[in-house]
């Protein structure tokens, strides 16, 4: 007579993950491909970046079997992170997926109004800010200041009558959606 043990396996692991920056500064979705027919469900793990690469990962959340998706909040604005996904069941875990990062977009909230003083209109841009440190701001897709420091605010001054621009404000260096604000236009 002999006896055996069988060992059941962790489940196979998730691919292909992808972590996107939604509208909102403090969300992203993180995706990923399901490749295990037996898992009991996904851990999602994020991690700060520290010079380009990820710093130590926490556990952000878990979703159900067969579910792809999940929506990360309470992210600081003008921020990269970096998201991982492994599958578990009652067998352990699976390997991680490969690593996906995001910045969190900056500015939101774009606005702009005028003011007039001894004859002189100056268009006044508030944003929500973000954490990002520098901005440049964008008149009508030109940059017309280079690395001013994110207060959440700017001016721009000697604005014709009559005329119409249009104003952004991106993360220093950058103008993809990811580190822009929406654009703004205005007639003065």
């Amino acid at each position: 007579v002999t006896n055996a043990t069988t060992q059941i396996a962790p489940p196979v692991a998730p691919t292909v993950l992808a972590a996107k920056a939604t509208t909102a500064a403090t969300t992203a979705t993180v995706t990923w491909t399901d490749n295990s027919i037996d898992e009991t469900g996904f851990r999602i793990e994020r991690a700060p970046d520290v010079a380009g690469v990820a710093g130590p990962y926490a556990e952000v959340g878990t979703v159900a079997a067969n579910i792809k998706t999940f929506t990360v909040t309470g992210l600081t604005g003008a921020t990269k992170y970096w998201f991982r996904v492994r599958a578990y069941s009652t067998y352990g875990s699976s390997a991680y997926t490969n690593e996906g990062s995001m910045t969190t977009p900056l500015p939101l909230n774009l606005a702009v109004t005028s003011t007039t003083a001894s004859g002189v209109v100056t268009a006044n841009l508030a944003w929500t800010k973000g954490v990002g440190a520098k901005v440049d701001v964008f008149r009508d897709g030109v940059k017309i200041k280079t690395g001013i420091a994110n207060t959440g605010a700017s001016t721009d001054g000697a604005r014709t009558v009559g005329t119409t621009n249009v104003y952004q404000v991106c993360n220093t260096g950058f103008t993809d959606a990811a580190n822009c604000s929406n654009s703004f236009s205005i007639t003065f």
